[in-house]
């Protein structure tokens, strides 16, 4: 009913009570990866399983690594020009020599600075030059084109970049729509303008003006998932852009408004993954739905598996007049067959928890009971933990391994942001 507590495992990896000082954690891989983020100014990396934080490199003021974590690209201050404009240099880090090398010198500012899943290609805007947007090879640094511009109104900024799984181009957004620029192209394409028709419940159609937000590629390439704003409205939904054919299809039921009503994310087989909240108005638990992409298709998705998200840990949601129900806030594969995922309550104070799901067995794991709140969940590839970013910028990383939470507020700074694990590598 409407008054529901939190899940009550019978096993204990349970509610936690960060510690603020460790002792190694016991390690049962030979792979460890290893966080970066930035703290006051500088590169930092942090190792989980030692506790040890060290300065990679200083006077940085953003960066982007490769998925592959062999290089990272840097944007360094310079100096200040007689002007009194700041300008600043691009460089590499090689995590193979553990050198850095500058690329470009001597640059006006760039924005939304992002490397290429091939680790060749980096891509920026230059609001110096018109929001131009360029894309800068790593390997030869006279090596530059252009992409197309980044159109704003009303100080609206442009979404971060999405490189094709295969590197060969970018897509973004702006007041224009969605754009597609592919690096052996002469000039951008816009794969989806910013209206669209929308039918109201007395079918009659109305076209309304949208922005494009969180845009993710499918693993295949070809299909984007993203998030739908239409301008001056609560109301938001999720669709997929096929950008071959330059159509957008909304994904079933996938409306929200204040609250998030799902969550999803793509399979490594290219199927869309979608698990939907429960309430109890419908009587009904978290469930989770799986889509393939069939292009042949009038409506592109194709419902292909569904069941309901019960275990001993997650009792389904009985029937009643209550504004509560579980809400699934963060999803992510940990591989091919399963899932990580956290739930929690609206309107209680429960504790998230997160879930393994076994998508063959169909079942749910609990792995453990979050300490605070979470902003978002950063989960370690290598499997060993997570990094819970709070809403009162509370840093604690929960091990799988030994079920602690340790807190690392003061050990990573209050200025620590910008965090992104680095893939598994065998230790030393």
């Amino acid at each position: 009913p409407g008054n529901l507590n939190k899940p009550t495992p019978t096993i204990t990896p349970g509610a936690l009570t960060p510690t603020t000082s460790r002792s190694p954690t016991p390690w049962i891989f030979q792979n460890s990866s290893d966080l970066l983020y930035l703290s006051d100014g500088n590169l930092m990396r942090w190792d989980h399983v030692t506790g040890f934080t060290n300065i990679l490199v200083s006077n940085v003021s953003d960066y982007t690594a490769s998925s592959n974590g062999q290089r990272v690209v840097l944007l360094r201050p310079h100096d200040v020009a007689a002007n009194g404009v700041e300008i600043f240099d691009i460089a590499i880090l090689d995590f193979d020599t553990m050198q850095v090398h500058n690329l470009l010198t001597e640059i006006s500012r760039v924005e939304n600075i992002s490397i290429s899943p091939d680790s060749n290609w980096i891509a920026f805007i230059s609001p110096d030059q018109g929001n131009r947007i360029i894309a800068q090879s790593l390997n030869q640094p006279e090596m530059q084109i252009d992409l197309g511009f980044c159109t704003q109104l009303n100080g609206e900024p442009c979404t971060h970049f999405a490189w094709s799984p295969d590197s060969k181009g970018v897509l973004w957004s702006d007041t224009q729509g969605a754009w597609l620029s592919l690096l052996d192209s002469q000039f951008p394409r816009l794969v989806h303008s910013n209206s669209v028709q929308v039918t109201d419940p007395q079918g009659n159609q109305t076209e309304i003006n949208i922005s494009f937000h969180d845009m993710v590629w499918s693993p295949n390439g070809r299909y984007v998932l993203t998030e739908i704003l239409p301008r001056d409205s609560q109301v938001r939904w999720y669709s997929i852009l096929d950008t071959r054919r330059e159509r957008l299809i909304q994904i079933p039921d996938s409306y929200e408004s204040q609250q998030p009503a799902s969550a999803m994310t793509w399979l490594d087989d290219g199927s869309l993954l979608v698990i939907k909240n429960g309430n109890s108005l419908e009587s009904r638990s978290p469930f989770l739905q799986r889509w393939n992409i069939v292009d042949t298709h009038d409506e592109l998705l194709v419902h292909t598996q569904e069941f309901e998200l019960n275990s001993e840990y997650f009792p389904p949601i009985s029937g009643g007049m209550s504004a509560d129900y579980y809400c699934v806030n963060w999803l992510t594969p940990n591989d091919q067959n399963q899932l990580l995922l956290s739930i929690n309550l609206f309107e209680s104070d429960s504790a998230p928890v997160i879930f393994a799901l076994d998508l063959l067995e169909e079942k749910l794991d609990i792995v453990f009971i979050l300490p605070v709140p979470a902003n978002d969940i950063l989960w370690s590839p290598d499997g060993g933990g997570a990094l819970i970013l709070g809403p009162d910028s509370e840093l604690i990383f929960i091990s799988r391994v030994s079920g602690e939470g340790l807190d690392l507020s003061r050990q990573l700074g209050l200025d620590a942001h910008n965090f992104n694990w680095l893939p598994p590598v065998p230790r030393s």
